[in-house]
């Protein structure tokens, strides 16, 4: 199927093993969580520590995981637990099935601190959220995304990029774009017809992609929704699903909704907790000084992942770099935002008068407006981002996000694509108007 790819993750993850720390990965299924976990424990391994791997969606009826004091026993009876004075890693895979999870990793914890380390992995925010007051001060989490873009250049591509690149060197900048613009552009059309599953992506099929991500989305609507979650009125959740999934970048309107699938606005809160909090969906806010001249609260839905997405519009037939729309292009912008920033500072403005900016970076002070125009030719800058300059002294030049122009004005810095995750988007290293010490302006 295809190389085995380090996980951006993992560097991020390796610091602290051997810490007193539950180490919670977290994301949907399918994502690579197991293979993160793997990839983790042979690095221990190969370390000489001692480890144990524990698959708890398939043996959570198994007697060891009735309680910690049954656990802890299983440990030492049949894994000699005790006998050493290594500390022992101990990786749960999908430990939301535990009952009681956050309760069964505390009483865990607490007992046997200096002596184990949990690295647990859960698909579901929920039930892990639901019993987090246990872990307070006791956890750490990561968050496991589907391949990112740059994750999936290694995967698809022979070639190496050096990331970050600087965007005050327009030179540089533009070299590179001409050398490897061609390809970047095959690849991104590539992510954006398929997503970022591991194994969508590793396949070459188009038949084999295709069925592999239906059946992700068959797993998830009956191993969480229908089955863990519970949800009774399947239907009406994959109602909901698709409609999202043909609005992607709009706005959610409940009373919409509510008249579109005549359900209740509080099922329709309910579904929506259930998408963000299976990896499913993602909801971006508002950026408001004044309330009272801007739009009100409510957010704009993304999609987690494109593949899942354009399975659910039947779009998977697109090809070729200018088959998608700029909404979907829109979509994997904020994936590629979301993964930089953790979702923090991070949302979109609107004025009542309809004046749009599709993401707004507010950091330090600063504020980035960001507009994808994903369209051929050379692209003015938007009159809401000009007047969003107007209006905020804080705001720093619009990056233009486009489809194939790469070029900078005294109002604006114009980037394909293809490039955005390639660059280095630090707000104190961003081209500054009228900056004597930048290349570009």
């Amino acid at each position: 199927m295809g190389k085995n790819i380090e996980r951006h993750l993992f560097s991020e993850i390796l610091p602290w093993l051997g810490e007193s720390k539950i180490l919670v990965i977290k994301g949907a299924r399918q994502v690579g969580k197991t293979t993160l976990l793997w990839s983790l424990l042979n690095h221990l391994k190969s370390k000489g520590q001692s480890v144990i791997f524990f698959s708890v969606d398939q043996e959570r009826l198994e007697p060891w995981f009735s309680s910690p004091a049954a656990f802890l026993r299983y440990l030492v009876d049949q894994h000699g637990f005790g006998k050493s004075k290594k500390r022992l890693h101990i990786f749960l895979d999908e430990f939301q099935y535990l009952t009681e999870p956050g309760l069964f990793l505390k009483q865990l914890f607490d007992q046997e601190k200096d002596r184990i380390q949990l690295i647990v992995s859960g698909s579901s925010s929920l039930d892990i959220s639901k019993n987090s007051e246990f872990l307070t001060g006791r956890k750490l989490d990561f968050y496991l995304h589907p391949f990112s873009f740059l994750e999936h250049l290694k995967s698809k591509s022979t070639l190496r990029f050096t990331a970050p690149l600087s965007l005050n060197h327009q030179n540089e900048l533009k070299e590179f774009y001409q050398l490897y613009g061609s390809t970047l552009h095959e690849q991104w059309s590539d992510y954006l017809r398929w997503g970022g599953y591991p194994e969508v992506v590793l396949r070459n099929e188009v038949e084999k992609k295709e069925a592999v991500l239906a059946d992700i989305v068959h797993t998830y609507i009956e191993k969480d929704v229908s089955g863990f979650l519970r949800v009774e009125n399947v239907s009406a959740f994959n109602n909901l699903v698709r409609v999202l999934a043909h609005q992607i970048g709009q706005q959610v309107n409940l009373h919409e909704l509510r008249t579109t699938l005549g359900l209740h606005q509080e099922t329709i809160r309910k579904y929506l907790d259930i998408l963000q909090g299976t990896y499913v969906l993602a909801l971006l806010p508002p950026f408001f000084k004044n309330i009272r001249k801007e739009i009100s609260k409510m957010k704009k839905a993304y999609m987690l992942d494109l593949g899942m997405n354009n399975i659910l519009v039947g779009s998977t037939h697109l090809a070729g770099t200018h088959s998608f729309t700029g909404h979907v292009v829109e979509n994997a912008v904020y994936l590629d935002l979301l993964r930089r920033f953790a979702g923090r500072d991070l949302y979109y403005y609107r004025t009542l008068g309809g004046a749009e900016i599709d993401f707004v970076l507010a950091q330090d002070g600063l504020l980035l407006p960001i507009e994808v125009k994903y369209q051929k030719g050379r692209q003015p800058v938007p009159v809401s981002a000009r007047h969003f300059q107007e209006r905020y002294t804080q705001a720093l030049p619009p990056l233009i996000i486009t489809q194939e122009d790469i070029h900078v004005s005294s109002t604006g810095v114009f980037l394909p694509a293809p490039l955005l995750p390639l660059v280095d988007l630090s707000l104190d290293q961003y081209p500054q108007r009228g900056s004597k010490g930048s290349s570009w302006i």
